[in-house]
């Protein structure tokens, strides 16, 4: 196979996981039953283009797809509802997320899928080649799945893969479109690592599926409202959970919250709301929670820029702070005033 060609030198886990995958078992696959739990609202339209998707790849058509969304968008609850559905239709699935800390560790989200990871490390030799090697075996094994059952592995995060693990999504992406084979990746929108902008960009030129996921609508949103609540929510709390701006995750953030403080009530019509002037306490550290990881610059523009509403203009928060856009965007992180 062409993967040999400009072989890097190996990393000693590398050299273990060639090791390992000599006698691997490729009789079984990975067990995602955990991946995404919860309940999917809306998205009937993706589901029905990843079911296409599966379809052709069972007829020997194999496909790789992307979803992209912002972070609690429901990426992942979207894939584990598929994978699934693929499952009870005779795929094997195999499902793994990268890690942002584990950057480093060659094939990470791809031998954890696949279940070759061992406990144990250390390797007495270190050949050249040997990343190239393991990158080979890894397509051999896919391939020998695909052979005897079409095959779907989810990898969630893709912006945090290891080159190496990218090196494998490319060749089968480029290779793969006659293998029994959908390959799903998630990540954020723009990454801002190279290696998977630059596969990202080699998707694009094989025109490979791309899905990006945007918020709920108001009725998705009062769809997953009322069974967070287990009734029909009241006017009131679906104006307090529209600041959630349609994120799933982010509405039933708020919901938790409210509910943790007990503050729910069924009115007479039997429409659950919050009870007049109750702002649920465990809701305030939900959202000092969440601002408590950025610079601190950015909480002290957010409470001046909150007596402008949800929504303002740059030249409204130069107003209010009586500082020029140039000085504000010096000392906030990318993408901070994108609102």
């Amino acid at each position: 196979m062409a993967l040999r060609r400009g072989c890097p030198a190996a990393t000693p886990a590398a050299v273990e996981l060639c090791q390992l995958l000599k006698g691997v078992n490729t009789s079984k696959s990975c067990d995602n039953a955990g991946v995404g739990e919860g309940r999917l609202v809306g998205r009937a339209r993706e589901l029905e283009r990843l079911e296409a998707l599966a379809m052709r790849a069972a007829d020997g058509q194999g496909a790789v797809c992307v979803i992209t969304g912002e972070p609690g968008i429901g990426k992942t609850r979207l894939v584990a509802r598929a994978l699934a559905d693929w499952k009870s239709q005779g795929f094997d699935t195999y499902a793994a997320a990268a890690w942002e800390m584990e950057q480093r560790r060659p094939f990470g989200p791809i031998s954890d899928a696949l279940r070759l990871r061992d406990p144990t490390a250390g390797a007495a030799r270190d050949p050249v080649g040997v990343d190239f090697q393991v990158a080979e075996r890894l397509i051999d094994l896919i391939e020998e799945r695909a052979a005897t059952a079409p095959v779907a592995i989810f990898v969630e995060d893709l912006q945090w893969a290891d080159p190496s693990s990218l090196t494998v999504l490319g060749w089968l992406a480029r290779e793969g479109a006659q293998l029994r084979l959908l390959l799903v990746c998630t990540l954020r929108p723009d990454p801002a690592r190279a290696e998977a902008r630059a596969l990202l960009g080699a998707l694009d030129r094989l025109a490979a599926p791309r899905i990006e996921l945007g918020p709920l609508s108001e009725d998705e949103v009062s769809d997953l409202v009322a069974a967070a609540v287990e009734g029909p929510p009241a006017d009131g709390l679906l104006h307090l959970v529209a600041a959630a701006n349609g994120n799933p995750l982010h509405v039933t953030e708020l919901v938790a919250a409210l509910r943790a403080d007990d503050v729910l009530a069924a009115d007479q019509d039997g429409r659950v709301g919050v009870a007049d002037g109750q702002f649920p306490v465990s809701l305030r550290k939900t959202v000092l929670h969440r601002l408590s990881g950025l610079p601190d610059a950015v909480p002290d523009l957010l409470r001046a820029a909150s007596v402008l509403g949800s929504a303002w203009t740059v030249s409204e928060l130069e107003t209010i702070v009586s500082r020029p856009a140039g000085e504000l965007a010096a000392g906030l992180p990318p993408l901070t005033l994108v609102c």
